[in-house]
């Protein structure tokens, strides 16, 4: 069927696009159901997203508290290594005072 405009058509052949009762009811429930289904499949992603945005909000906050962990550690490290050195220090002056 060649849909036509109303100028082309001339008179009303009965092959303008049109609904009427003859659309089948089995047409327009699989048209609501597919509305539907996306519907719920929109509203479900929807939810995924806010989910993991969520776990992404949570895991930059521990993020951020390792990052500050870290700089603590490494400034441990630093004075146990500086403790490490003032007591060799120390054992070698023993040594000395000892051998006199």
């Amino acid at each position: 069927m060649i849909a036509r405009r109303d100028s082309d058509a001339g008179a009303d052949d009965g092959r303008r696009w049109r609904i009427d009762k003859h659309v089948p009811i089995a047409l327009i429930a699989m048209l609501l159901i597919q509305s539907a289904t996306m519907i719920w499949w929109a509203a479900k992603l929807d939810a995924a997203v806010v989910g993991n945005t969520d776990k992404i909000a949570a895991t930059e906050r521990r993020l951020d508290k390792l990052e500050g962990q870290n700089e603590k550690i490494i400034r441990l490290e630093e004075k146990l290594g500086h403790i490490a050195e003032t007591l060799e220090k120390i054992e070698a002056a023993l040594r000395r005072a000892g051998g006199d």
